[in-house]
């Protein structure tokens, strides 16, 4: 079994951290400089996105208020509250979204009348939002 290596504390770079609690694949853990909790074992920053957008892929057509799945409408729900908040600070014009993931936030400020684009390091999210929904994203 290969042991795990348990990143320096990103806030004073001292080593030595103590394991807090293990949620496998990671490991929680605490410095014993600064005492600062943060994750000891992040994954690569490669695998760590394609992990998350491998689920399966939501159909676009259920991103709606009435969805019959509850997550997208919870989401639907959320992303509305989100433009309502936008409004008021900027009522019209360009929004980018950094990290649009698969561009529902973007659908709905887009239906709001925003001249939407959104970026994501996820080709594949990225793929989603262009050819689910029509977005520009990249």
């Amino acid at each position: 079994m290969e042991a795990t290596q348990i990143r320096p504390c990103p806030n004073c770079r001292a080593g030595g951290a103590h394991a807090k609690f293990n949620e496998p694949p990671f490991i929680v853990v605490q410095c014993p400089s600064c005492s600062l909790v943060y994750l000891g074992n992040i994954p690569r920053e490669d695998r760590l996105y394609d992990e998350y957008y491998n689920a399966a892929e939501p159909r676009s057509t259920e991103y709606r208020a009435n969805s019959r799945d509850p997550r997208l409408r919870e989401l639907y729900a959320i992303n509305q509250q989100r433009v309502a908040g936008i409004k008021p600070l900027k009522p019209n014009g360009s929004l980018l979204d950094i990290g649009c993931g698969r561009g529902q936030f973007l659908k709905t400020a887009s239906e709001h009348g925003y001249d939407v684009q959104g970026i994501d390091v996820s080709e594949r999210a990225v793929t989603y939002a262009r050819n689910e929904f029509g977005l520009s994203a990249e």
